[in-house]
């Protein structure tokens, strides 16, 4: 079966002319502003460690990036510092690979890792906490 359409030559009176649309202005802003990877990547990795019943007071996590794949994906690593060494902080510590994997299986999952990444995690005591280091 076979369609027929009429076409009408445009004329500048016609309302698909340019000149009679209204104007739409360059600077239109969704309200959404761009969140930076390594904030997704912060939240992440916070997520992961209040599973394990760590609080903000006993660590603080940032993410930085730390280099680019030849491909020119950047690399982001996690840098976890200890605020006190409190029983939970100690058994993470312990599990740390365990944890490390459960991380990078939830990037995956947020599609992260498609835009760059995952450098993994580094841990840092203050010098002050040096007097309560975990005893083996």
């Amino acid at each position: 079966m076979k369609l027929l359409s009429r076409r009408q030559p445009l004329s500048t009176e016609s309302p698909s002319d340019s000149t009679l649309t209204p104007a739409v202005p360059d600077d239109i802003e969704s309200g959404l502003a761009p969140f930076p990877l390594a904030d997704e990547y912060a939240l992440t990795i916070h997520f992961c460690l209040s599973q394990h019943g760590l609080d903000n007071d006993q660590m603080r996590v940032s993410v930085r990036p730390v280099g680019s794949t030849p491909g020119g994906l950047d690399i982001y690593a996690g840098f976890v510092k200890v605020l006190r060494w409190t029983p939970p902080v100690r058994a993470l510590v312990v599990q740390m690979p365990w944890v490390e994997r459960r991380i990078e299986r939830r990037l995956r999952q947020t599609g992260l890792l498609q835009y760059s990444q995952f450098g993994g995690l580094w841990f840092r005591s203050p010098g002050q906490l040096a007097h309560e280091l975990p005893r083996h």
